[in-house]
């Protein structure tokens, strides 16, 4: 506000452009803000920001009357940190770009000083001087003469996209799919066109044609198509990233898409009455399909009972049991009581010490490969690069050290945690975290494999919580069965006895890997949590 209060004492009355090196989430108010300035007359160019991530979902790089600029390197490939998608309006070297700098190697204030930098902030200002050289030259170009200059100078078609694979990066597999996404326009400045751009300037009617309303908008473009009324939504009840126009999250599903500019048509001449903006004629938009939390059915825990606790002591003599829905991709839970003799709780599989015992090829961590006793496990397996998974039988499974049992490959050890949990690099495939939390092999407990009629047991027997150098001394240790039944393909955890956590938290339920657990039950939700009476929404 201060700067278009401000800005003829700050010109002098001359042209103006402003360059913006930074960026945050997205936030309507820093776009009205960057709107505002170039309302004022200022050509403002922005970085589309170094997340590798659509600039879209971001501000001020998602402002359209601002030129949003992504950075290239110096063979014009697209850097693999630049953001990309429909906000980014053109490419400048970004990468290894030398640059005054206000400090020396001391940190002492230093007016001769240089550094060598990367990111969309160094590519934004080369931006920003071409349109100072335009706006030197032309002083009457208005910001969308000056933008149409700079579109038109562009080289077309020369970013492409790097092959990170080359490199040795495991990331950003998908930049063929970002730079089409995006304008394949890079930075250039052309002596004919300059020409040609005064020229045009030149002969330019005195009397602009009028620029459209808000009324000239149309909703147009949806990126995501509403579901069925009734069906059922995975995840969270409503979506922090898009607010409503009071700031509050919109019920999810959320639909996503553009508004787009269409000028009335003059009704005697059939000619549009108003113009565009010069910037991109288009908008970010989004809508709740829902118009009540009714509409829907909601699955917070994505149809995977899952969460963390703070406390264990609620698991102890409770048997939890996991039964895939339609499908296979979904399960249901129940808890129920564990049967008591007057001195413990007695787990469903007493006999299960005659079954072999892995704890020596554990003491160490990781996870031992193991056949399924009594044949053979149905569980849902996902697909294979994008494709759709399905439900397949499994002779084996992972037995892990850290209290959890897997279906495929476990890949690494990784620290327990909900993250972990459901994490590829943990496994694979379909996983259950009977206590996924500290456990240690080394300082005693056992753990069984065994088999009774046409189930197959996994057993952890009073295995020891740890905690730094600390180790839990309560009686009977962690003591937990893994329940697999062959017939039903059900799952069931039955706790007999659960030390007191010594660090962090227990993790507990069933797993696909995914990418974002923050959709999952967490916290004390997961040991409050009514199973019995409320089964669609575990």
């Amino acid at each position: 506000a201060y700067v278009i209060e401000n800005l003829q004492e700050l010109t002098g009355g001359a042209p103006a452009v402003a360059t913006m090196s930074l960026g945050s989430v997205y936030s309507e108010s820093s776009n009205i803000m960057v709107q505002s300035l170039v309302g004022a007359g200022v050509f403002v160019a922005v970085a589309a920001g170094n997340s590798d991530q659509d600039a879209c979902t971001t501000s001020p790089a998602s402002e359209d009357s601002a030129m949003t600029v992504g950075a290239t390197n110096a063979d014009d490939s697209k850097a693999l940190y630049s953001n990309w998608g429909g906000c980014v309006d053109i490419f400048a070297p970004g990468t290894a770009i030398t640059s005054a700098y206000p400090v020396d190697a001391g940190k002492q204030p230093c007016d001769t000083c240089t550094a060598t930098l990367g990111g969309t902030s160094m590519a934004t200002p080369f931006v920003a001087a071409v349109a100072a050289l335009v706006r030197e030259a032309y002083p009457q170009a208005t910001t969308g003469e000056v933008r149409a200059y700079i579109d038109a100078a562009a080289l077309t078609g020369s970013v492409f996209a790097l092959d990170p694979s080359a490199l040795g990066i495991t990331d950003n597999t998908d930049e063929v799919d970002n730079v089409e996404a995006t304008a394949n326009k890079m930075l250039s400045v052309d002596a004919e066109l300059w020409g040609a751009a005064k020229l045009q300037l030149n002969n330019a009617a005195a009397a602009a044609t009028p620029e459209c309303g808000d009324d000239a908008y149309t909703q147009e473009d949806w990126d995501v198509s509403c579901p069925q009324i009734g069906a059922v939504v995975c995840g969270a009840r409503t979506d922090e990233d898009h607010v409503d126009a009071q700031g509050a999250p919109l019920l999810r599903p959320v639909r996503t898409g553009t508004l787009t500019c269409e000028p009335p048509l003059d009704p005697t001449t059939g000619e549009p009455t108003c113009v565009c903006a010069p910037s991109r004629p288009s908008l970010p938009v989004a809508r709740s399909c829902a118009t009540s939390e009714l509409d829907f059915t909601y699955l917070p825990s994505c149809g995977l009972p899952s969460g963390t606790i703070d406390s264990v002591s609620w698991l102890e003599g409770k048997r939890l049991t996991f039964t895939p829905r339609a499908g296979g991709d979904t399960y249901s839970v129940v808890a129920e009581a564990l049967e008591f003799d007057g001195s413990a709780y007695v787990l469903p599989h007493t006999s299960y010490a005659k079954g072999k015992n892995y704890a020596k090829k554990l003491r160490k961590g990781g996870a031992a490969k193991v056949s399924i006793p009594g044949g053979k496990f149905k569980a849902y397996a996902p697909g294979k690069k994008g494709a759709g998974g399905k439900v397949k039988s499994f002779k084996k499974f992972y037995v892990g050290a850290q209290g959890f049992v897997a279906l495929d490959k476990v890949k690494k050890s990784l620290k327990p945690g909900l993250e972990s949990h459901f994490h590829p690099k943990r496994s694979a495939g379909f996983s259950v975290s009977a206590l996924y939390s500290e456990l240690d092999l080394s300082k005693g407990g056992d753990v069984y494999v065994s088999e009774e009629g046409s189930k197959a047991y996994v057993t952890y027997s009073q295995v020891p919580a740890v905690a730094e150098s600390k180790v839990s001394d309560y009686a009977g240790q962690n003591t937990v069965q893994v329940e697999f039944d062959l017939k039903s393909h059900a799952i069931s955890v039955s706790y007999k006895s659960v030390v007191p956590l010594l660090a962090g938290r227990a993790v507990v339920g069933v797993a696909l890997p995914k990418s974002d657990p923050a959709a999952f039950i967490a916290s004390a939700d997961f040991a409050e949590y009514n199973f019995e009476s409320a089964p669609n929404s575990a």
